[in-house]
């Protein structure tokens, strides 16, 4: 996703990303709504201009909200090495979303689709394996 739109508020002083009250990170679709949020020592910053410990914390709460509802039967390791892809291969974790949602939004009913992900995660680890 070379035109990213994804914007976040950075407390560079902390090295922290602003969050809701239930810990996760706010995702913001546009630099204005982020502006209205904006406080102190807050930036706003995209994606690809976050340092890798942020961008690992990003791709790790999307990989987290999808295992709730796809990824059961992947082991923990098997999800933190999928997080470590996401971070290094994708643009931002958003176009790992966006292809899942592809996914999601397809006719074939859901337990194939789900099916389908998680064989072509376990296929993406077993390529990263060898």
């Amino acid at each position: 996703m070379k035109n990213c739109t994804d914007y976040y508020l950075y407390d560079k002083a902390n090295d922290t990303l602003v969050r809701f009250d239930n810990g996760d990170i706010i995702f913001y679709g546009d630099k204005d709504e982020a502006e209205k949020d904006c406080y102190g020592n807050e930036y706003i910053v995209q994606y690809k201009d976050l340092n890798k410990k942020q961008k690992l914390k990003i791709a790790e709460q999307v990989i987290k909200q999808l295992k709730i509802k796809t990824m059961e039967k992947l082991t923990h390791e098997e999800v933190i090495k999928y997080v470590r892809w996401v971070y290094s291969e994708c643009d931002t974790p958003i176009s790992e979303i966006e292809w899942l949602s592809e996914m999601l939004l397809n006719d074939r009913p859901k337990k194939d689709i789900k099916k389908e992900f998680i064989e072509n995660v376990k296929e993406l680890l077993s390529q990263l394996n060898n």
